[in-house]
C-alpha cells in the first residue's frame, strides 16, 4: 500500500526507493550486544507528484538514538517529523525584519555517489529549494538567499525571513533553475533513481561473487552510516551473503566493535596485511583517499580496491 504524502496529505503517493530494512548506522555495537534485539526500520522514499518532495515512505526513528549534533548548526530542516509546525514555529519565532538559517541536504547530490551518504533512516524530507519555498509561502515567510555551507558539501545554507521582508537574491532563482533542469521535480527522474540504485546494487553483487567465485577473500572498508547501508541493502552481512569477512576502519575507537545490522567484526587497518585478503571493498566514496594511502603497502603486495562508485549511480 502507498503511503500519504507528509506535508500535503495526498493519499497514495508512489515508493520509488526500497533500501529495505536498516539499523541505526550511526552507532557500532559492542560483542556482547549481538544477542539483543536491534532496532531496523523500513528505509523506502516516496515522492509526492503534488508538493514535488521525496520523503521516507514511513519516516519513524522510534528506537534510535538522538544524532549528534551541533549546537551552532542551523537547523536541518528535513529532519523535522512535521514540515507544518516546524515553519509556524519558525514564523512565530522571527521578528518582523529577522531573519534565521535553516540547512539543506541539496536534492540534487542524491543523483551521485552521496545518495548512500545522505540517505539514512533520520532523514524525513528531501526538499529542493522550490518545493521548499512553495512551503515557506504558505506561511507567509520566504527564502532569500541559498549558500553552500562552506564546511560540508552538498548541504544547502537557506535565509528565511517574513515574505517581502528582504530582496530575494539572484541565489535563489539560479538554484531553482538548476533544479529544474536536473527534473528534481518529477516523478520520473526519481523513479529512474531507484533503477539506478537496484542496478548499482546487481552490479556490485555480480562483482563480488565473481571474486568470491574465483577464491578470493574480501573485506570491507569504512564504517560510516553510508557503508552500514551499502552493507544492509546489499546485505552483505552474516545473515545475509556473507561476502565479506570484516570491515576495516581507521578510527582506532571503532576497532573490536560489531557493524550495525552486518553484525560484522571491525579491525584496525594494520591487520589487513596479516589476513589472506585480495580485495578490500571501499565502503564510503568519501573515504577513497584514505583506503588509498593506508593499504598502499598491500596494495604493492598484489591487493587491489574494488571501487564499486568510480561508474557513479
Amino acid at each position: 500500500m502507498n503511503p500519504s504524502c507528509h506535508v500535503c496529505r495526498l493519499d497514495g503517493i508512489p515508493v520509488v526507493l526500497d533500501l529495505g530494512l536498516q539499523p541505526c548506522g550511526e552507532r557500532l555495537l559492542e560483542p556482547y550486544e549481538l544477542g539483543d534485539p536491534e532496532p531496523r526500520q523500513p528505509l523506502r522514499l516516496a515522492f509526492c507528484p503534488r508538493c514535488q518532495i521525496l520523503q521516507r515512505a514511513d519516516p519513524s526513528a522510534d528506537g534510535f538514538p538522538p544524532p549528534a549534533t551541533s549546537s551552532t548548526s542551523p537547523a536541518l530542516i528535513g529532519e523535522t517529523d512535521s514540515l507544518d509546525r516546524f515553519l509556524s514555529g519558525l514564523k512565530n519565532a522571527l521578528e518582523p525584519q529577522g531573519a534565521a538559517v535553516v540547512s539543506l541536504h541539496d536534492a540534487g547530490e542524491l543523483t551521485c555517489p552521496r545518495l548512500f551518504e545522505i540517505l539514512q533512516p533520520r532523514q524525513r524530507l528531501h526538499l529542493t529549494v522550490e518545493s521548499l519555498q512553495k512551503q515557506l509561502h504558505q506561511h507567509d515567510l520566504e527564502a532569500f538567499q541559498v549558500e553552500q555551507c562552506p564546511a560540508e558539501p552538498g548541504l544547502l545554507r537557506i535565509f528565511v525571513g517574513h515574505r517581502g521582508a528582504f530582496p530575494v537574491g539572484a541565489s535563489v532563482a539560479e538554484k531553482i533553475q538548476a533544479d529544474t533542469q536536473q527534473g528534481l521535480g518529477t516523478q520520473a527522474f526519481w523513479e529512474n533513481l531507484g533503477q539506478r540504485v537496484a542496478t548499482f546494487r546487481e552490479r556490485l553483487l555480480s562483482e563480488i561473487r565473481q571474486i568470491r567465485g574465483a577464491g578470493q577473500r574480501l573485506c570491507g572498508f569504512g564504517t560510516s552510516p553510508c557503508g552500514s547501508l551499502v552493507l544492509n541493502h546489499c546485505g552483505l552481512g552474516r545473515d545475509g551473503f556473507d561476502a565479506i569477512d570484516f570491515v576495516l576502519d581507521p578510527n582506532p575507537k571503532a576497532a573490536g566493535r560489531i557493524t550495525p545490522g552486518s553484525h560484522l567484526a571491525i579491525l584496525p587497518v594494520a591487520e589487513l596485511e596479516k589476513r589472506f585478503i585480495k580485495v578490500v571493498l571501499l565502503l564510503d566514496p568519501g573515504l577513497e583517499a584514505d583506503a588509498q594511502h593506508q593499504t598502499e603497502s598491500w596494495q604493492q603486495q598484489g591487493g587491489r580496491i574494488l571501487n564499486p562508485w568510480l561508474r557513479g549511480l
